[in-house]
Parts: structure tokens; C-alpha cells; sequence
């Protein structure tokens, strides 16, 4: 994963020269989403113009991968058109903290690399809600932009409605001033920074673990194993009965931490 990084770091700086530009000309993100309209997007991060890089021709040369005009103007058109203002909608304001995809070379391969996180912020009146903040990481064969740039919005906004009916909604009152700040800067605001002691259970999704809700309804057996010449261990886990939730995610023994 640090080898990667470090590849697409170094292109995106050999990739500035020239770009390749990704149209979204006629493309649509379908969003099911009711009750709420896209009233704004807002781009935290420092650039609106690069969103990663491509290689291109037999010697796979770097360019530096744009829309034809920025992030903001681009993702707003498709997420506007996507939820238009009815009547008895809640805005939502949608920063984007995250938004990159790159095209590497790997074992003669070329793979794509795409990862998106935005926030859902609720507008009432002059005050701001922040709700949740969602994620999408795709690795993929396929070399359409365009392709991973819409499935990461809808896999965003379908988590969005999962947590609406899950009821796991933050409604965390914020600041005007805070609408650009960037919560990849400030990772301790979720919950799992703050758990000092961790119960025993199970996180049946990412964001289950990145907010510290540990499920402890489940009864469930952990079995420890060594691997060979290694010191790591690895643990797995089985259950008592048929009650096994899935998915699981990932689980603690209420020990480690």
C-alpha cells in the first residue's frame, strides 16, 4: 500500500505538464434518495482540478487526469440534477473531503485506484447539521473515470440512506465557518479515537468501527492461532448457534486495543 501511494505521488507530480481530460458530458448518477434535495457541493480539499492521474499509450506515460471544467461545478451539475428541489425537501450541502483516482501499472496490469469521502450536512434555516460522512474505495479493471466517478457518489449516498434507516444520524450542529473544513484533518472527531476500553463484539461495517459501536448482542467463540516461524497470530471467531450476522466487518476480544 506505501508503495503505491508513493507511485501515485510521484506521477501526480510528472503528471502536471499535461492532462487528460475526463468528460461527464451525458452521464447521470441515480441517486434513490427521498426527501432531500442538493442544494450545494462544496470541495475541502485544496485542489479543484486534478483529481488524479492516467497512463496513456505503449509507454504508459503519466498525465494528469481532469474535468473539463472543476470538482465543484462538475459533481455539483450531476448531484443537482440527480436530486432536484421538491416540495418539503431538506437541502443537503455535500462536501467532498475526498476525491482521487489513479491508474497504476501493476504486474504488467493496469488497475484503477478510486477513493471518494464526502459529508451530508442538513441545512435549516441560517444553521447547519452535520449528519454523516461516507466513503467508497474501488479497485477495479476498468479505465472509465467517468464509470468509478459515479459509482463512488451512489455507493456514498446509498451508505447515506442505510444510516438514515439505521438511525445512526449525527445532527451535530456546526458552525458556518466549519462547512469547508476538511474531517480527514481532524480524524479524532469520530467516535473510535475516543474509546479508551473497547467491550467485547462485533462491527458489522466500517462505519460501525470508525464511530465505536460495538455490537454486544452476539454470543460468539475467538480462536487464536500461530502462524508458522511467525510470531503473528491470527484470530478468528465462531458462533455458539445459527445466529451469525452478516456481514461482520471485523470484531474485538474486549482485551486489545
Amino acid at each position: 500500500l506505501l508503495i503505491i501511494q508513493c507511485s501515485i505521488f510521484s506521477m501526480l507530480l510528472k503528471a502536471h505538464d499535461s492532462h487528460y481530460i475526463i468528460s461527464m458530458t451525458d452521464k447521470k448518477i441515480n441517486i434513490s434518495l427521498k426527501g432531500y434535495y442538493v442544494q450545494d457541493v462544496i470541495n475541502a480539499q485544496e485542489e479543484d482540478t486534478i483529481i488524479g492521474s492516467v497512463q496513456t499509450g505503449m509507454s504508459n506515460k503519466n498525465h494528469a487526469a481532469c474535468f473539463e471544467t472543476s470538482i465543484t461545478s462538475e459533481i455539483g451539475y450531476l448531484l443537482e440534477l440527480a436530486l432536484p428541489p421538491t416540495k418539503g425537501a431538506i437541502p443537503l450541502i455535500i462536501r467532498i473531503n475526498k476525491f482521487s483516482i489513479n491508474e497504476l501499472v501493476v504486474q504488467q496490469s493496469k488497475v484503477v485506484f478510486a477513493e471518494l469521502n464526502i459529508s451530508f450536512i442538513r441545512k435549516d434555516g441560517s444553521l447547519y447539521y452535520h449528519m454523516f460522512d461516507a466513503g467508497s474505495s474501488i479497485t477495479s479493471s476498468s479505465h472509465s473515470f467517468s464509470k468509478h466517478t459515479i459509482q463512488g457518489f451512489e455507493n456514498c449516498f446509498f451508505d447515506f440512506e442505510i444510516a438514515i434507516l439505521k438511525k445512526q444520524i449525527e445532527n451535530r450542529l456546526i458552525p458556518e465557518s466549519e462547512l469547508k473544513s476538511n474531517p480527514l484533518e481532524h480524524q479524532d472527531n469520530y467516535g473510535i479515537f475516543h474509546m479508551y476500553t473497547i467491550p467485547k463484539g462485533l462491527f458489522l461495517s466500517f462505519y460501525d468501527f470508525r464511530d465505536g459501536r460495538v455490537d454486544t448482542t452476539y454470543h460468539f467463540k475467538i480462536n487464536y492461532h500461530t502462524l508458522k516461524n511467525d510470531s503473528t497470530m491470527k484470530a478468528s471467531i465462531s458462533f455458539p448457534s445459527n445466529d451469525e450476522p452478516t456481514p461482520i466487518w471485523g470484531f474485538t476480544d474486549g482485551q486489545r486495543i
